[in-house]
């Protein structure tokens, strides 16, 4: 097969991203594949294992967990596991099956959060892990649910759902995320995001971005005023027209697809990704200050 027709294991660095990155508006939205590179529990299985434990405390019968858990929609088969622990007065059985869900492997999240760290100026993440945290230093300021700002800050973190250290502050049921996306204040900050930052994701899927789709729905589209966004998404390498049917969606959200192939190394080609990416950025600015000198 042609190469130009295969996707590459490591795309190029958008040069938008590097001029947002010198320009300090860089913000990077880290979703759930990210924290599974690292160790942690899907949502599949953190799903799954919560309704097994609706049925030993008898809340479910086998059938009824088997059925529940062949729901396509995980956040529903989460609300119904949560609902049914907090009303019979289990709530620390779902907060600790959930703690258990975010072990993670530090030798590897350590290296690659550092990473991601180097690129971006501003990080939201929709994960609610600690894996973020343990590489950020006391300059950076790390803030959950409480938006008394709507103005974004540099160097700062967002657990815009939460922090496993806030069982309240968390959002996994339907109600808890209606509550959240329809928060003024909320709404006001990721719109303020998205209008004056460039924005890359990584480690989200088609699947997650009704995430985006909501937020795009509900904030000003002008598209000749704001900055493109980016997706970081892996493919086959021989799924290029696959991609590019994938970009035309992406593309009606202000969403530009870059995708790279896991033929060798899966997912985690995506850790290579943010690696590389790193250190070219890096690079760059060497040569740039060399260059004036």
């Amino acid at each position: 097969m042609d190469n130009d027709n295969l996707i590459p294991a490591i795309p190029a660095l958008p040069p938008e991203i590097f001029v947002a990155h010198m320009q300090e508006k860089l913000a990077i939205f880290t979703g759930a594949g990210v924290s599974r590179l690292v160790g942690c529990k899907s949502w599949v299985d953190l799903a799954s294992n919560l309704l097994h434990i609706c049925r030993e405390n008898k809340l479910i019968n086998n059938y009824e967990e088997e059925t529940i858990n062949k729901l396509p929609d995980n956040k529903r088969k989460i609300t119904i596991a949560k609902k049914l622990l907090d009303n019979n007065g289990l709530k620390e059985e779902f907060y600790n099956c959930f703690l258990e869900s975010l072990t993670f492997d530090p030798d590897i999240s350590n290296p690659f959060y550092t990473d991601i760290k180097r690129l971006g100026n501003i990080f939201i993440t929709t994960n609610a892990d600690k894996c973020f945290e343990n590489i950020i230093s006391d300059n950076y300021t790390k803030k959950d649910w409480n938006y008394s700002s709507v103005e974004p800050e540099k160097n700062h973190l967002y657990h815009i759902h939460g922090n496993q250290n806030n069982y309240d502050s968390l959002v996994f049921t339907a109600a808890e995320y209606l509550r959240r996306y329809t928060d003024k204040s909320f709404m006001q900050f990721l719109n303020k995001i998205f209008e004056d930052y460039t924005v890359l994701f990584i480690g989200y899927s088609l699947s997650e971005f009704e995430l985006l789709d909501y937020i795009m729905k509900n904030a000003p589209l002008r598209k000749n005023e704001i900055p493109d966004h980016y997706i970081l998404q892996a493919y086959n390498s021989f799924e290029k027209k696959i991609s590019d049917c994938d970009a035309l969606y992406y593309k009606e959200l202000n969403v530009n697809l870059i995708p790279f192939s896991k033929d060798e190394n899966g997912y985690k080609q995506l850790i290579e990704i943010i690696s590389y990416w790193s250190r070219e950025i890096s690079n760059k600015i060497d040569t740039s200050v060399n260059k004036i000198e």
